[in-house]
């Protein structure tokens, strides 16, 4: 893998590329939904039909969010209000459709952020300060404290830095916005990822822990949150995100997309139970020399011309 410097990031997504038995990945050819939106309520249920080239191929579903909506051999289930996206999965070809759950149609732009700021215990990877002084729970800080740029290491101190790779992308920046946060703070500064014109189909980087943490009292019962929001992302366009473990290496567990949010602050929230049971592992301690890399998160967006900007990126117990 070769890292260069990186920026925050990222919207909606591309998830789980599924193992394909009855036609091989290269032969199919398309996948499409018969739905390109769906409005639920809470426990409503309705079906989407995907239809593959060739029509044996086999399908996949997967939901970004499945606090909000599930979904289950294409039927799909409000769970609670919000937005998901959910992606059918053929070969290497996949389709997705946007899920609005709630009375009238609850968007991120309603959900209120403070209740993410009331948890009993945190592992904070990247929030503001005025955020993290409002946090009522045990904190544990492993926010982003510097940049990097391969060859060689961090400077002196640094802990955690924004990595970017895909290093001859001249016109791929991040930077600082000021403005309102999802948590109604004003003044404060956050992060944002541009990917310019670039020629690559797509970019990569994530916050990259260096070395002496320790997340090993994380549990099943924590749950892993992104609060974003995508000014300037076109339809389709997917961002994966992964999670690493410490025990070294590059195995990472894939976790689906993350939706368009048209320029309003958005949530995705994973439960740790399940990234554990999918293969994450950080059971390891890192003990800070270098060797165990550990992203948290990885980010993969698709397209040129893509803004994705991040509030704040913490695991945390309700």
């Amino acid at each position: 893998m070769k890292h260069n410097f990186f920026i925050p990031l990222l919207a909606i997504l591309f998830v789980c590329i599924s193992c394909n038995q009855n036609v091989p990945t290269q032969q199919v050819e398309s996948i499409s939904l018969s739905k390109a939106s769906l409005q639920l309520t809470v426990g409503q249920t309705e079906t989407l039909v995907a239809t593959t080239n060739p029509q044996d191929a086999a399908v996949t579903w997967n939901s970004s969010n499945p606090m909000v909506a599930v979904v289950v051999n294409g039927q799909v289930t409000g769970v609670s209000n919000g937005t998901a996206v959910i992606v059918a999965t053929a070969g290497n070809q996949l389709a997705s459709c946007v899920v609005t759950v709630g009375d009238g149609g609850q968007t991120g732009s309603t959900i209120s952020y403070s209740q993410y700021l009331e948890g009993s215990e945190y592992y904070v990877f990247l929030m503001d300060d005025e955020a993290m002084k409002r946090i009522k729970g045990t904190v544990h800080d492993y926010r982003v404290n510097g940049e990097y740029a391969s060859p060689g290491q961090p400077a002196e101190g640094v802990t955690a830095t924004m990595d970017i790779w895909n290093s001859d992308v001249t016109d791929a920046n991040f930077g600082k916005c000021k403005g309102s946060t999802a948590f109604g703070d004003t003044g404060v500064e956050w992060m944002f990822w541009k990917s310019g014109s670039m020629a690559w189909n797509n970019m990569c980087g994530g916050i990259r822990q260096w070395g002496m943490c320790d997340f090993t009292s994380v549990t099943s019962d924590f749950n892993f949150v992104i609060i974003y929001r995508t000014p300037r992302m076109l339809a389709g366009t997917s961002v994966t995100v992964k999670l690493y473990s410490t025990s070294g290496g590059e195995h990472n567990v894939d976790r689906g997309m993350i939706s368009q949010s048209r320029g309003e602050w958005d949530v995705a929230e994973w439960s740790m139970a399940d990234l554990f049971a999918d293969g994450l592992d950080w059971s390891t301690p890192i003990q800070g020399n270098l060797t165990n890399v550990v992203y948290t998160p990885a980010l993969v967006v698709e397209g040129a011309n893509r803004e994705f900007e991040i509030c704040a990126i913490f695991c945390y117990k309700k």
